[in-house]
């Protein structure tokens, strides 16, 4: 079972201690382009790496 650390804050109240996971990237100027011309004229491809989960991944690589 996952057990919790809490800090307490300056009212007296307990904070769980957690931490953010790491950011996704972002896509460049380029990379949005890329996206939307496979999205309007690649369409098959565009569907085949969203479903594969490597869009962002292949809009990245612009």
């Amino acid at each position: 079972m996952l057990q919790l650390t809490y800090s307490v804050g300056k009212d007296g109240m307990l904070y769980p201690d957690m931490e953010m996971g790491a950011q996704p990237e972002t896509l460049s100027k380029y990379g949005w382009m890329r996206k939307r011309f496979l999205k309007e004229h690649q369409n098959g491809l565009y569907t085949s790496l969203l479903t594969e989960g490597t869009l962002d991944k292949h809009c990245r690589q612009i």
